[in-house]
């Protein structure tokens, strides 16, 4: 019982400061205020920092001949010192670094984050700090990235550019857990009373993307927007599917990714970085800077 309750504690308390004292206490033995425990936090992020600019801190290693590096970024609004702000995360991990949880599933087992409450090149600073680390050089001694670097975002302006800016060579793949979200969206709407048929448009419109039909996909949804007769609401969301998609085409690069090497699952690897800063004990909601 006592091991139930210490495993449930975390996940049902509210994420705020009262919940850090009473998770310490409950688990530790040890009865910190929220301004001490604060404090701590503050004093070892300075530390992290430290290191992190020294090039010493977290564990990689360099990449396999045959793998790649995949970065994840996205930006997102926490609850810091009663109020909301903006903070922007990466995620980078290893091709080979996901392991079998079920027949049809694999999780990433090893990972490394990049947190910033700044700007986009602040984050890019770090994040090239964080790359760098993992991969092969060249002749002259620097960084290998075209080849070894996929970049998954949810199209947003400010990931591309930071992309291009900080892991020029970077393949910039628009990751299919936002592409799929927006698919779905407008099968509701397409199909909203008729689940099997809803179902079946959606697997079209998503394994098309995947067997790198996108040109046809993208002409399909046109084509259904000005058949006669289509409502003004099913069409008005085509046309928004297709401009979402044609204005990102070259992120839709998944077949032509896996003929190079990448794994196709990797796409599907996305993770919710606010069900993640959720776990952790932060109060998190999607940023304003996210795409609509």
């Amino acid at each position: 019982m006592a091991l139930r309750h210490a495993g449930t504690l975390p996940v049902t308390l509210e994420p705020y400061e009262p919940a850090a004292e009473t998770v310490l206490a409950e688990l530790a033995g040890i009865e910190l205020s929220g301004t001490k425990i604060h404090s701590i936090c503050q004093d070892g992020g300075a530390v992290a920092q430290a290191l992190m600019s020294e090039g010493i801190l977290g564990d990689s290693r360099q990449l396999l001949p045959d793998e790649r590096l995949y970065v994840e970024a996205d930006g997102l609004m926490l609850w810091i010192d009663d109020g909301w702000h903006e903070v922007k995360l990466a995620v980078l991990f290893a091709s080979s670094e996901r392991a079998d949880i079920s027949k049809d599933r694999k999780q990433v087992t090893h990972r490394q984050y990049v947190v910033v409450q700044g700007t986009p090149d602040e984050l890019g600073k770090l994040l090239w700090q964080a790359v760098q680390r993992w991969l092969p050089k060249d002749c002259d001694g620097a960084p290998i990235v075209r080849n070894k670097v996929v970049f998954l975002a949810d199209g947003a302006v400010w990931l591309a550019k930071m992309a291009e800016a900080w892991l020029p060579g970077a393949r910039i793949v628009l990751d299919f857990f936002h592409v799929a979200d927006h698919i779905a969206t407008a099968g509701r709407v397409v199909h909203p009373s008729e689940e099997l048929a809803r179902k079946r448009w959606t697997t079209r419109q998503r394994d098309l993307l995947l067997q790198g039909e996108v040109t046809e996909m993208l002409g399909g949804l046109l084509v259904q927007a000005k058949r006669k007769g289509q409502p003004a609401s099913v069409r008005d969301e085509l046309v928004h599917l297709h401009g979402y998609l044609n204005d990102r085409k070259a992120g839709l690069c998944y077949y032509s990714g896996t003929q190079m090497g990448d794994t196709q699952a990797a796409y599907l690897t996305c993770f919710s970085m606010k069900k993640r800063a959720t776990i952790c004990g932060v109060a998190a909601r999607p940023s304003r800077c996210r795409v609509a």
